[in-house]
């Protein structure tokens, strides 16, 4: 159940990003970040949806996984 409420979640996050977007979803890599950042991972698309759209970081991992690690 937790792992659906994360990927609902995600999902509502890549939808409001769309719709302020011209409906495109946000890039995987756009190749504006510096170095640091792309080494960080500071340059994907889910950094992009996580600040204005899904508050809460875990939502991009499933608890489950952490159960069988």
């Amino acid at each position: 159940v937790a792992c659906l409420s994360n990927l609902r979640q995600v999902g509502m996050g890549l939808l409001m990003y769309a719709n302020e977007n011209h409906d495109y979803l946000p890039p995987w890599y756009d190749g504006t970040a510096s170095a640091a950042d792309h080494a960080a991972g500071m340059d994907r698309w889910n950094i992009r949806i996580e600040a204005q759209y899904v508050k809460n970081k875990d939502a991009f991992f499933c608890p489950v996984i952490k159960l069988i690690n």
